[in-house]
C-alpha cells in the first residue's frame, strides 16, 4: 500500500486546496464565510477522505463520499467565479484539479469494482455446492446494481454453469436443476433441523420435567 501522500489523487487535492485557500481569503468578508470558507473546508474533507480510503479495506464508502464533496466544491467554486470573487486564472486552475480528482477517483473505483469482481468468480469456482446457488444470484443481483459488463455475466453464467446451475437467458438469475434442487433442499433442512444430541438432551428435559410434575 503506498503513503497517501505519494498518490496522484492526493497531490492533486493538496495542490486544489492551495489554491482554493489562496483565492478565498482575498473574497470579500459578505462571502469569504459563506463561500469561501465552505469551498476550503470540502477541499480539506477531499484529502481526509483519500488518506481513509487508501487506508480501509473496504474503500468505496470513502470514495462515495469524496465525489458527493467534489461535485459540492465544484458547485460552490463555480457559484464564486460566477460572482466574480474568483479570478478567470484561478478558475481554470481550481476546475482543471476537480477534474483531474474525479477522474481519478472514478479509476480507483473501477479498479476496486473489478477486483471484487474476480473474487466473487473465484469463490463461485471453489465454494460448496449447496451455497452456489444463493451466491449466485447474490453476484447477478450485485452486477444489476453496478456497470458490469455483459462480458462479466457471461463470464459468471459460464462457471455456474459448469458447475450444474441453469442460467436465465439475459444472464440475471440462476436456477437449480432437478437433481441440484433436491440435493439444496435436502441440505438446507439439515441445516436448520436440530441435531441428535439436541433432540436426546430435550427429550431428556422432557422426560425429567414429567417425573417432577
Amino acid at each position: 500500500m503506498a503513503i497517501h501522500t505519494q498518490l496522484p489523487i492526493y497531490k492533486a487535492a493538496y495542490d486544489l486546496l492551495d489554491v482554493v485557500t489562496d483565492f478565498a481569503k482575498n473574497m470579500p468578508r459578505d462571502f469569504k464565510r459563506s463561500i469561501g470558507e465552505k469551498i476550503s473546508a470540502e477541499c480539506i474533507e477531499i484529502t481526509v477522505l483519500i488518506f481513509r480510503a487508501n487506508v480501509a479495506e473496504d474503500k468505496s464508502p470513502y470514495l462515495n463520499e469524496l465525489q458527493e464533496r467534489l461535485q459540492v466544491a465544484q458547485l460552490l467554486i463555480r457559484l464564486g467565479k460566477d460572482k466574480r470573487l474568483i479570478s478567470p486564472a484561478a478558475f481554470g486552475k481550481a476546475t482543471e484539479l476537480t477534474t483531474s480528482i474525479g477522474k481519478q477517483a472514478t479509476g480507483w473505483r473501477r479498479v476496486l469494482r473489478r477486483r471484487t469482481f474476480n473474487d466473487a468468480i473465484s469463490r463461485a469456482k471453489h465454494m460448496p455446492s449447496e451455497d452456489l446457488f444463493e451466491a449466485g444470484n447474490s453476484y447477478f443481483g450485485l452486477m444489476r446494481q453496478s456497470t458490469h459488463s455483459h462480458a462479466d455475466r457471461a463470464q459468471l453464467a459460464n462457471v455456474l454453469r459448469r458447475r450444474g446451475h441453469t442460467i436465465k437467458a439475459d444472464l440475471t438469475k440462476t436456477y437449480l436443476r432437478t437433481y441440484h434442487r433436491e440435493y439444496y433442499h435436502r441440505i438446507r433442512k439439515q441445516r436448520t433441523a436440530p441435531s441428535g444430541r439436541f433432540t436426546y438432551a430435550l427429550a431428556a428435559l422432557m422426560n425429567l420435567g414429567g417425573q417432577a410434575a
